[in-house]
Order: structure tokens, then C-alpha cells, then sequence
């Protein structure tokens, strides 16, 4: 399986054990929803639109916290011998409930045996008519079918086929557009999802390793695997609150669009990890990863009150910019040196021991290596620290020279009020409004920075400050900067929790 695939199944995983969204203690239960489902099919049995289920039950989770399923109609004279333990796979969030494929199903149906025709009365589906996710109508054939029969096969918008036989077999297709009134081939089964449910949920559990391992251990094992509708009655769906399904799916499609960008999978699940949190923030600099709001104020006052306050022209200092890419109408490009005032570090004399073992912090490289700086250990006097810049809480600090300069940029942000220090080889750019939106821009653009703006040296290397202090950088609105550093987190976390799940 490509990684890529492994992403977006680790996704679904996450997904359907309610590890991908926060859950809201305000969303009406699954064990609710499942009543109302209830009280419909009850409805319909009634209209006789649908047949009574013969072995009707459900699942509840007993005193002793396991789950039993429970058998009858539910009423008074159920009885401890009416139940049975059921195994779940894993335990689920508050909220939601452990249910059978027929309790939240409306009808699980067989599809319409009939020789395929060039031309015919209506359309019929095959197996071998869906692919790659979607049906192929321009090779869909015609059956004859007689016109008291169509009601009971024809497709609907929310129906899920599923092919119940051959190499295929477990495979599903949510039907979303139907061209032409058509119906489905006998090799198919049909389920019609009760309308309390969000079709598009239960496609993402049908295509989660949850489905798969119940489907592995229910196909029969003969030359033709065959899944049958019973097993399909059987199988056990962990339902969320419908408000919750939702939420879910935007979360999927959400991810699912970023773990595509990545083309060609890597090696491993960890290097593409890597790979996808820099696509993360590739796609934020360029105003792609949420969505602009035009109530928001444009960039380009934020560039103005900038100049305004340094007390001289901030905009277009120098030659022009030549944009690298497209940004969205709302954002500016500007120049690093335009966003703030910098100021330079200093070692100490390393001779003087008057200067080192005091109570102030001292900031190298060595305290970098995440987003906000690290606790350190150096601490200077007060002497040694009379001649160093305070390096203030909201303020990014760069490292200029480093031998690691070779493979990373070294940047991170203080954040605690602390009088903190750094050496002669760090920069400090003071601009606490903006600073995690920078600090990400200066990420997604590290491997820029170290091939155009790095020079070796004999021992170390180093940044050429007066070349990289022109290094362009996509400006948002303040308040779209904000959603992104939101987004980047939330989506960072996510790919953390992929990678070790």
C-alpha cells in the first residue's frame, strides 16, 4: 500500500474512533439517534414501504461497562437470557454508540439479474461498471426490466452498493449522481441508510481498516469470495452524533486534499510525515489553506502602520519584488527587513569568569530546535550580561551562523517573560502582532533561505544578512494570519497523531 493510501486510511481510522474531532457536549447522542432511527423504520414497516426485521436488536453497554446485544423489540419482557456479550474493536467517545449495519439501514437488497443490452428500457450497474471510485455511465448497458420492478431496484442519491462477489468483493460506491434512471445488476447488494445519517459517514467507516477486518473474517473462503447481505446486517459501525458525522467529513475531505498534494509517497510513514507538514505550510504562504474573508483588513494597512511607526518609507525600499507565486488580492509581499526592527546578539569573553554562572538566561542555537526556545542551562552575570540586547517575549530569534545552517534554519520564538540573551551568531526581529504567522512563513521557506542566502564558510556556515534581510515574505491580513497559524497547528498535530497511531 503507497503511503499516501496509509495516510488517508490512518485518517479514517482516527476518524471513525473519534480521534480526529473534538467532541461537543451539546451534540444529541448516537444512543438517541438511534431511537429516532427506530421510530422510523417502525413508520415505514407501518406504511409498508419496508419489510419488518425479523431478528430485531441492539446494542447496549451493561453496568459493568461491556457492551451485550440485546434481542426482541426492546420492551419489558426482555430478558438477561434475550442477550448476548458482543466484542467491539475499541472503546468509543461519550456520545457515541456501538450499532449493527441493519439498525441505522433501511433495506439491504440484491440487485436485478438480467442479460446487459446496447439499448433497453433503463440502465443497469455492474461491478465491473465502477471504478476508481465512481461509475463509469458511458459504459453502463440496458436491461429489460418489467415496470412494476423498477421501484424496487432503482438508485437513488444516498444509496451504497457494494459488490458481494468476486475480486472486488467488500468493495463500496456511494451513489451521489445519477445521469439516468438506472438500476443495479444482481452481483451488487444495495443498502438504503435511513435519513438520519450522513451518508458520507458511513462511507468513510466503509472504508476504514474497522470495515475491512470484519469483512475479511465474513467472506466466505471459496474460489469465489462471496460477502453475502447478512453479513453485511451484522456488521458493527461505531455511529457519532449526527452533528458530529459532519464535522468528521469536513475534517476528512479537510485532510484528504492536503495528503493528495503530495504526489509520489515516500519511503516511510514518519519521512512523509515530514513531507506533509512542509506541504502544510506551503499551502499556507500562498493563501490556500483557509479560506479569505473579505471583512478583514487588507495587508496592505498593516504595512503602513509598520512604516509609520520605524518614522520612514517602508514599502517598495530597493528594487522591486519579483513574486515567486501568486498570493491572494487581500496579501502583500514585503521584505523581511520592512516587518520590524532587528537587533544583533554577543558572546561574552569566555575568559572572564566574572561573566558566566550568573541568573540570566543565555540564548544559543543549541535552544532552537523547536518553535519556541528552549529552556537553557547558560545563564551569564549581570556584568556579562550588561552589554547584551534583551531579547523581549514576542520577539523571533534567527540564528545567522551555524554549522547546522546546512540542513535547517535555526528560528524560534520567545514566548515567557524572562530577560533572555542571545549570542553574536542570532538575530532578533521584534513583532509580537505577527509573530507566529513569520515564524511559519520563515519555515515554509528554510529550504530557500539555505540555498540562496547561505554562504559556506571554512568551519561554519552563515547567513548573508544583507541579502537575506530582502528575503520576500507573503503577508496576509492580521486576522487571516491568525486563522492560518490555527489551521497549521491543528493539521501539524494531526499528522503527529497519524504517525504514531
Amino acid at each position: 500500500m503507497k503511503v499516501v493510501e496509509q495516510f488517508k486510511r490512518r485518517i479514517l481510522d482516527l476518524a471513525i474512533r473519534g480521534k480526529l474531532v473534538p467532541q461537543d457536549p451539546n451534540d444529541e447522542p448516537a444512543s438517541v439517534l438511534l431511537e429516532r432511527i427506530k421510530a422510523e423504520k417502525a413508520k415505514l414497516v407501518k406504511a409498508g414501504k419496508i419489510k419488518k426485521e425479523k431478528n430485531p436488536s441492539e446494542i447496549v453497554i451493561g453496568s459493568d461497562g461491556a457492551a451485550y446485544e440485546k434481542f426482541g423489540d426492546g420492551d419489558s419482557s426482555n430478558t438477561e437470557a434475550q442477550r448476548r456479550r458482543v466484542d467491539v474493536p475499541f472503546d468509543l467517545p461519550q456520545g457515541w454508540a456501538w450499532c449493527r449495519w441493519k439498525n441505522i439501514s433501511l433495506s439491504i437488497q440484491y440487485g436485478y439479474n438480467a442479460p446487459a443490452l446496447p439499448k433497453g428500457r433503463i440502465q443497469m450497474v455492474r461491478i465491473s461498471d465502477i471504478q476508481v471510485g465512481r461509475i463509469q455511465w458511458e459504459k453502463v448497458p440496458y436491461c429489460e426490466i418489467q415496470e412494476s420492478d423498477i421501484g424496487k431496484y432503482l438508485l437513488a442519491p444516498g444509496d451504497i452498493l457494494f459488490a458481494r462477489t468476486g475480486g472486488t468483493v467488500g468493495k463500496s460506491y456511494l451513489v451521489d449522481d445519477i445521469p439516468h434512471e438506472s438500476i443495479y445488476a444482481g452481483y451488487l447488494v444495495r443498502t438504503k441508510s435511513s435519513s438520519m445519517v450522513f451518508p458520507k459517514y458511513t462511507k468513510a467507516f466503509l472504508e476504514s481498516n474497522c470495515y475491512w477486518q470484519q469483512l475479511r473474517s465474513g467472506v466466505i473462503a471459496t474460489a469465489q469470495p462471496n460477502f453475502n447481505g447478512e453479513k453485511l446486517a451484522s456488521m458493527l459501525v461505531p455511529l457519532p452524533p449526527l452533528t458530529e458525522q459532519r464535522r468528521i467529513i469536513a475534517k476528512i475531505e479537510e485532510l484528504f486534499a492536503v495528503v493528495d498534494s503530495l504526489g509520489e509517497a515516500a519511503d516511510n510513514l514518519e519521512s512523509d510525515a515530514k513531507r506533509l507538514d512542509k506541504k502544510i505550510l506551503d499551502l499556507a504562504i500562498r493563501g490556500k489553506l483557509v479560506p479569505q474573508d473579505p471583512n478583514d483588513e487588507p495587508a496592505s494597512e498593516i504595512v503602513k502602520r509598520i512604516a509609520a511607526s520605524h518614522k520612514s518609507p517602508c514599502k517598495n525600499q530597493g528594487k522591486p519584488i519579483d513574486p515567486p507565486f501568486e498570493i491572494p488580492d487581500s496579501w502583500e509581499w514585503v521584505r523581511l527587513k520592512e516587518l520590524g526592527v532587528f537587533c544583533g546578539g554577543h558572546t561574552p569573553s569566555t575568559s572572564n569568569p566574572k561573566l558566566w554562572g550568573g541568573d540570566i538566561l543565555w540564548v544559543s542555537s543549541k535552544d532552537m530546535k523547536s518553535k519556541y526556545i528552549d529552556d537553557t542551562q547558560i545563564k551569564v552575570t549581570r556584568l556579562g550580561a550588561e552589554e547584551l540586547n534583551v531579547l523581549k517575549p514576542g520577539a523571533l530569534l534567527m540564528c545567522t551562523r551555524s554549522g547546522i545552517l546546512r540542513r535547517v534554519f535555526p528560528v524560534a520564538i520567545a514566548r515567557r517573560e524572562l530577560t533572555i540573551n542571545q549570542d553574536q551568531r542570532a538575530l532578533t526581529l521584534w513583532l509580537p502582532e505577527m509573530i507566529e504567522y513569520v515564524y511559519l512563513a520563515l519555515k515554509s521557506l528554510e529550504s530557500i533561505i539555505l540555498s540562496d542566502y547561505n554562504k559556506s564558510g571554512t568551519t561554519v556556515e552563515s547567513i548573508i544578512w544583507n541579502k537575506f534581510v530582502d528575503l520576500p515574505i507573503p503577508l496576509p491580513p492580521l486576522n487571516e494570519q491568525k486563522r492560518i497559524v490555527k489551521r497549521v497547528e491543528e493539521l501539524k498535530a494531526t499528522t503527529r497523531t497519524l504517525v504514531t497511531f
